[in-house]
């Protein structure tokens, strides 16, 4: 089975119930070998973490 590389960019958003907050981000890039897109997206780090991931 040949494997490639795919990237994958994940942006996390900070949230509070304070009305004087102002969100913060981070971004982050996470280079995976997989032998294909679903591969790569089963293991993002994020990917168990988020419902909301397409697939």
């Amino acid at each position: 089975m040949h494997s490639g590389y795919y990237v994958a960019i994940i942006l996390y958003r900070s949230s509070s119930d304070s009305p004087e907050y102002t969100p913060m981000y981070e971004e982050s890039t996470v280079l995976l070998k997989a032998s294909d897109e679903m591969d790569a997206r089963q293991k993002n780090p994020c990917f168990c973490q988020n419902p909301c991931c397409p697939i």
